[in-house]
């Protein structure tokens, strides 16, 4: 069985609108159409057929690319790079909607190039997260995680917690695509925990969700039920329709791995509808995939008859499914519905067409899961852990350099105090000096300015003194010689006026 997973579509540059296929949706959208109409500068113009691009990206993608190609007109016509941006990156996220991968990859790349002219590094973030997940889509997991791992790397830098944890959850689930549970749930985990920092409760159910598609694949099918159920639970809760379709698809999953097909099959035609309702290509290809696997498993369960006609509708289902997956270049799903065509073939004794099935499967197979994709992949990896090495050195250097920085100020204060001292003995020589050569010609003022030193200037010098024999000289940052250099400075400005006095009394 494919499971549908819960994927986090980056498109930072608007608020995600979920479409609920509701009359205050339609509201929304007419009441943007209005704006569009009265507005009168070009950069708004732009910016509500954005908005417009975007949303209806999710349900019209026919719509969303008219509006975006309206908008990127409009930008180049008023030579605003940054509409030039938004506006490829619609089109974009349409042309993928729609798959039309190449078109996509192309205004995405158009769009990456745009924000990088203008350094702007949330657009960029968008941009590699989308690229992502359009090979995703197309199965090329070695340039999805590519992808996912720069737009993480900006996102660490900026410290966007939202970001980073989107970024994570999509990275995991391109491992949960190759069936690797171990790093699945370590990027969801991470994913949770930065979910949970930002208070996003949907991001925190959302990856639940998904780590129930990881206890299907470990056959914990009870405890993977409850998780779906409780997703689908939220999910209608919040009229999310397309969340609610991938809560359909795999609740019906985990029934049939508990052989409980008809309510297996229940949930699996709702699912089918609503992902027929959305226009969701991709969905509806997987819905007729798994209920194509179901009748297989229920031509195989010996408890159960009619064995030939639950193998014909299975056969009808999975070629159904092939054919969708191959128009909108769907690999992944592919390779598994045509490995169990192939052997529903073999049930139905047609042999040829089972061969001819099984050898297109093969050669998907050694496409997508090459040892060239397994060897990108590994040093995606690598790259992206040579990465935080890199960061932590830095880290360690920078705060290396601090602590040097403070030694350094240290060593400065002990000098600066030493110096203080120097000049202040030098001071009282000179002005000794002076008192001696005045002597001769005033000895009323010598006499006075005698009295002084005898008296004033004793007792800042002696408190100097002491203080010098204070000053730790094993210890420079001990925090009695921040009270010494302070006491000493009172002192020297004691002294200063004292000699002041001293001068004015020689100058009378």
């Amino acid at each position: 069985m494919i499971n549908l997973y819960f994927i986090s579509c980056v498109f930072f540059l608007f608020p995600a609108l979920y479409i609920a296929q509701d009359n205050s949706y339609k509201t929304y959208l007419d009441s943007l159409k209005k704006e569009l109409l009265l507005s009168k500068t070009d950069t708004t113009k732009i910016k509500l057929l954005d908005l417009l691009a975007f949303n209806y990206s999710k349900f019209n993608y026919d719509e969303g690319i008219k509006y975006a190609q309206q908008a990127e007109s409009l930008s180049i016509k008023a030579n605003w790079k940054k509409g030039i941006a938004s506006s490829n990156l619609d089109l974009g996220i349409n042309y993928m909607e729609k798959c039309n991968y190449p078109i996509a990859d192309f205004h995405y790349l158009k769009a990456l190039k745009t924000y990088k002219e203008l350094g702007d590094k949330r657009g960029m973030i968008s941009v590699y997260a989308n690229i992502g997940l359009l090979h995703m889509a197309k199965s090329d997991y070695a340039k999805a995680l590519e992808n996912d791992f720069k737009a993480l790397s900006i996102a660490e830098e900026l410290n966007d917690i939202a970001m980073k944890a989107i970024i994570l959850e999509n990275i995991g689930t391109a491992y949960l695509e190759q069936k690797n549970y171990s790093k699945t749930l370590n990027y969801y985990s991470l994913a949770i925990e930065n979910y949970k920092k930002v208070n996003n409760k949907e991001g925190v159910s959302r990856n639940l969700g998904n780590q129930g598609i990881i206890l299907n694949e470990q056959g914990k099918y009870d405890k993977a039920l409850n998780y779906h159920l409780l997703a689908l639970k939220t999910n209608q809760e919040t009229g999310r329709q397309s969340s609610i379709q991938i809560s359909l698809a795999n609740i019906g999953i985990t029934y049939s791995y508990l052989k409980k097909y008809s309510l297996s099959l229940n949930y699996y035609l709702k699912a089918l509808n609503l992902s027929r309702k959305l226009g969701d290509a991709r969905s509806v290809a997987i819905n007729h995939g798994n209920i194509g696997e179901l009748y297989f498993f229920m031509a195989k369960d010996p408890g159960l008859h009619d064995q030939d006609a639950n193998v014909k509708t299975a056969i009808k289902y999975l070629d159904s499914a092939i054919t969708a997956c191959k128009k909108i270049n769907f690999d992944g799903p592919n390779i598994e519905f045509s490995k169990i065509l192939s052997e529903a073939y073999l049930l139905a004794q047609d042999y040829k067409k089972a061969f001819g099935v099984f050898k297109d499967y093969s050669l998907m197979k050694d496409s997508v899961f090459s040892q060239e994709s397994r060897m990108k992949i590994a040093a995606h990896e690598n790259k992206r852990q040579l990465e935080i090495k890199n960061k932590d050195i830095l880290l360690k250097d920078r705060q290396l350099q601090i602590e040097q920085l403070k030694l350094t100020n240290k060593q400065n204060e002990r000098v600066i105090f030493l110096i203080t001292i120097g000049l202040l003995f030098i001071i009282i020589f000179l002005l000794y000096r002076l008192f001696r050569l005045r002597n001769k010609t005033h000895k009323r003022v010598l006499s006075d300015i005698a009295n002084i030193q005898s008296h004033e200037v004793r007792g800042p010098v002696a408190r100097i003194l002491g203080l010098s024999q204070l000053f730790d000289k094993n210890d420079p940052a001990a925090e009695i010689n921040k009270e010494v250099i302070e006491l000493v400075h009172k002192s020297a400005i004691e002294l200063d006026d004292v000699i002041r006095k001293t001068v004015n009394k020689a100058t009378e």
